[in-house]
């Protein structure tokens, strides 16, 4: 299934009925007092980048939505992640696991944290979330210590670093630029094609 991941708003009528979902699967799994899923309107906080994931074809089928949620500069929050019923199975829920926590390393981020259900219907959630390096932890922010919700957090990288260009490089790129328009034609191969030329010529 080819899909694509992009900011989206969360009152938009498809998302916001998933969201309607989403709300109501907690609720029902957590019981009274202990959901902390987030309604449409405190999605839209400027705190909060929610995402979609959607088909990639011209329909735009809603497959799954997620959103990070700024803490501080240097700490983020998992919310609101949920897939769509006839979209499971296909991988969506950790592309968005995954986007999400690219999105907060690329912001500078060195810690993100979650707060899931700890009942038998967040069982596959909390499976996800480990399996990626999350780790269970203290309770943070407003959460306290109780049987029906447990914390996790996971330790970001740094964003690589972008190679500055120097002027010595620009010098060396010319020098090899002016060096190859020298050579004769044809010395790089008896036909001068490369594999891109030819369907399929890529390794993938």
């Amino acid at each position: 299934m080819e899909f694509e991941i992009t900011a989206d708003a969360p009152d938009a009528p498809d998302v916001a009925e998933l969201i309607a979902t989403h709300l109501a699967f907690s609720r029902e799994a957590s019981g009274p007092g202990n959901s902390f899923a987030l309604e449409t309107e405190a999605l839209a906080d400027p705190a909060v980048t929610f995402y979609s994931c959607r088909t990639g074809d011209d329909e735009r089928l809603l497959l799954g939505v997620g959103a990070l949620k700024t803490i501080d500069a240097a700490t983020g929050e998992v919310k609101s992640m949920h897939t769509a019923s006839a979209a499971r199975g296909f991988g969506i829920g950790r592309a968005l696991l995954a986007h999400l926590l690219d999105a907060a390393q690329q912001r500078g981020m060195a810690r993100v944290n979650l707060e899931t259900g700890t009942m038998d219907e967040f069982a596959p959630a909390r499976a996800l979330y480990h399996s990626v390096g999350f780790e269970d932890c203290p309770p943070f922010g407003d959460y306290t210590a109780n049987e029906a919700s447990v914390c996790m957090t996971i330790e970001l990288e740094p964003p690589a670093a972008v190679p500055m260009i120097t002027e010595s490089d620009l010098t060396e790129v010319t020098e090899v630029n002016n060096d190859s328009d020298s050579d004769q034609p044809g010395e790089s191969g008896e036909s001068g094609e490369s594999r891109s030329d030819h369907p399929g010529g890529t390794d993938g």
